[in-house]
């Protein structure tokens, strides 16, 4: 039985042809943009695999500019695993960034020229930073490089000397020492000015041919020639090859950020675009079904009636009324089940978006707090580790010229030296055991006599102070008992009442230290007040800092002030300082009084001791 064509199901089937092509194209055009849509996102997935392997490499980088020093096969051969991984590294990146050019659709988006400036500036920074790893090797550690010409120098002159004395040599070792520990500019020219003095004294007497006479001036032409190197390697924080780089890594990053943005942007505006036809063929479709619907029934309602008494008991009729029926609900059913579809994909979309910036976010926050505790720890690892030495370095000078020494007064004097460097160094390793112990050890909270703590402290540092003429005066107006942590209190009040002694002016006809404060139920207050020497105002604000000395000369470790300021944190507390210099200082302490947090777990005494004293 063939089929007719004027048949209401025919007929019908036909006239929504037009309809379902243009849906379907509409869909086509959807999943076009769809598909581009992908494109774009791969790129920018591939943008972020490219931002992570360069992060990797710049953390290799990082590891071994931080460890080069210690690397002595490095400065031997010049060979090291970590740098051949970084050169495998930036082959990877630069071939995956050939690779993304030859796409011909990323003209489309203009990504193709922004991806060759992109490589040029990783091309620019690995440049630069061979050149820094050239420098680093031609700067050289221990027996390598410039620093090992230069110490092979001065070692030839401290074991065949005959017309110079040891001691002046040391003091020349000194300042070399000093300038690679610190890098100041006034050590250089204390080394040049020493050496060119001693050359003078070999001039002299004639000695100008002499390997003494000919090593000395090597010794200094290479220092100054590591002074140069050392200038163009730089730092971090102001100039040379290590700022540069610095700067170009964050150009780079910038520009990175700058692409992402601009290719998630394009992602956006296809998803856009997708949205706005599907719901434009959407409203286009049911109206041209309604429209049709309209003129079909006009069209069939005259044949309907005058076949409608002939076919009233045909079930056929009814069948295909219902087949049609079936059918408009079957494509209203098609077209949700689409929109369900595109919406997971859409939210699917989303979802890997966020996931992605989500892990961007935390690979930034991870880089950014391991770059700072690398720093933080490269400069205690570094500070610590001179302020150690210093002493040690004393001690073996002094040692040297006590076996030169011959008589008793000269060793009797060179053994006070001694002594002096290894309380220096026990001071130091007890700042360090109250630093480390303040950071580990949980508060230990107990009712604490202020008076009597301050009068055995000051009782103290006089009997170390011997013949001090520091006068003391504590006046405290206590309206409240006062419990704290009595060993971190006890650190910080030592560190300052120590402080004025050490920093008395013996100038004065009358040196004084008054100490006054109060206690209420809130907190503690209290006010350390000296006419020693002051603090220059260009330094108030930072002797907190570890390490910080105002001068070479200067007293101490470095980490008194700053331990007080770290304990005081500890204790909720703080520290405020005024300063005059010449005339005065005062130190004003906070400190919360934990009353409140203790009442519960008192004993039987103390809250009897409480009672009586209502």
């Amino acid at each position: 039985m063939g089929i007719r064509a004027n048949s209401v199901k025919n007929q019908i089937l036909i006239s929504f042809l037009p309809v379902i092509g243009v849906f379907l194209f509409a869909i086509a055009g959807a999943m076009l943009l769809l598909y581009q849509a992908n494109r774009v996102k791969s790129f920018r997935d591939q943008l972020v695999a490219i931002e992570s392997n360069f992060e990797m490499i710049l953390i290799e980088e990082l590891i071994f500019l931080q460890s080069e020093y210690n690397d002595f096969e490095f400065h031997k051969s010049g060979k090291n695993e970590r740098l051949d991984d970084i050169r495998s590294g930036y082959d990877h990146l630069n071939r995956t960034i050939d690779n993304l050019t030859k796409h011909g659709w990323l003209k489309s988006f203009d990504n193709k020229e922004s991806l060759s400036e992109y490589q040029n500036m990783i091309e620019k920074h690995q440049e630069m930073f061979n050149t820094l790893v050239a420098n680093v090797k031609k700067r050289g550690v221990k027996d390598y490089g410039l620093i090992g010409e230069m110490r092979g120098y001065i070692h030839y002159v401290e074991e065949h000397r005959r017309n110079l004395e040891l001691s002046e040599v040391l003091f020349l070792r000194r300042h070399e020492k000093d300038f690679l520990l610190r890098n100041q500019r006034i050590y250089i020219d204390l080394l040049n000015v020493k050496a060119n003095q001693l050359l003078k004294d070999l001039k002299a007497k004639n000695l100008e041919n002499s390997k003494e006479y000919k090593h000395l001036v090597s010794y200094q032409t290479a220092f100054n020639n590591l002074v140069q190197v050392i200038d163009v390697i730089g730092n971090f924080k102001q100039d040379g090859l290590r700022y540069e780089l610095e700067e170009t890594i964050s150009g780079i990053k910038t520009f990175s950020d700058k692409m992402l943005k601009e290719t998630e942007g394009k992602e956006k505006q296809l998803l856009l675009n997708i949205y706005f036809s599907f719901y434009a063929v959407l409203i286009f479709s049911l109206f041209a079904s309604v429209i049709l619907s309209f003129v079909l029934a006009k069209y069939r309602s005259q044949p309907l009636i005058k076949f409608s008494k002939a076919l009233k008991n045909q079930s056929s009729e009814l069948n295909i009324q219902r087949v049609r029926g079936s059918s408009i609900k079957g494509a209203s059913n098609e077209l949700r089940m689409l929109i369900r579809s595109y919406n997971m994909l859409v939210n699917r979309i989303k979802g890997q978006l966020a996931i992605i910036q989500e892990q961007n976010k935390l690979l930034t926050h991870s880089n950014e707090k391991l770059t700072k505790v690398n720093k933080e720890l490269d400069n205690f690892v570094y500070r610590v580790s001179h302020d150690l030495r210093a002493p040690l370095s004393s001690i073996l000078g002094i040692t040297l010229l006590n076996k030169l020494a011959k008589n008793p007064d000269e060793l009797r004097s060179n053994n006070d030296l001694v002594e002096i460097s290894v309380r220096k160094m026990d001071t130091f390793i007890i700042d360090i055991i109250n630093l480390s112990r303040n950071s580990r050890t949980e508060l230990q909270i107990e009712k604490i006599e202020l008076q009597s703590m301050l009068e055995e402290i000051v009782e103290h540092h006089k009997f170390m102070k011997q013949n001090h003429k520091l006068e003391v005066k504590i006046k405290l107006d206590i309206k409240e008992n006062f419990y704290s942590d009595r060993h971190r209190l006890n650190v910080v009040f030592s560190n300052l009442i120590g402080n004025a002694f050490k920093y008395s002016d013996t100038r004065k006809a009358r040196q004084m230290l008054k100490i006054y404060g109060s206690v209420d139920s809130e907190s503690l207050s209290l006010h350390f007040e000296d006419n020693g020497v002051g603090i220059p105002e260009k330094y108030v604000s930072k002797i907190f800092d570890m390490f910080f000395r105002a001068s070479y000369n200067s007293h101490g470790s470095g980490l008194g002030l700053y331990i007080t300021r770290e304990t005081l944190d500890k204790l909720n507390g703080s520290i405020e300082v005024e300063s005059v210099e010449g005339m005065l200082s005062i130190f004003k302490l906070h400190v919360p009084n934990v009353i409140n947090e203790t009442e519960g777990t008192l004993s039987i005494v103390e809250r009897k001791e409480q009672f009586e004293g209502c």
